[in-house]
């Protein structure tokens, strides 16, 4: 529940909508690709970690290993979080992670 009013609170300014297309860069957990699903967007989700993207998509989400961002970034997303991933980047490596080629 905590997760959910953070999300919350994190998102209420931006009025994301019912079917609003949104990516999660590093989704750990999963809670906030189920917090998205809860919200009925179609939402997909990113992970460095194969066990955790297996386990999403056991539970069925539509989870990408991290090194598929590239061909998502293609895609019109409404919306794109990373939440708690900066930190594991190096800071050398910023603009390129969030910007690739």
């Amino acid at each position: 529940a905590n997760d959910s009013a953070y999300f919350d609170a994190e998102l209420k300014p931006l009025n994301i909508s019912e079917g609003a297309i949104v990516l999660e860069i590093g989704f750990g957990n999963g809670k906030f690709l189920a917090f998205g699903k809860r919200n009925r967007w179609h939402i997909s989700g990113t992970e460095a970690n194969l066990t955790l993207v297996e386990t999403a998509k056991n539970k069925g989400f539509d989870a990408h290993v991290a090194d598929e961002l590239g061909r998502l970034a293609d895609s019109a997303f409404d919306l794109v979080v990373a939440f708690d991933v900066l930190e594991h980047v190096p800071e050398i490596e910023h603009v390129h992670f969030l910007l690739p080629q």
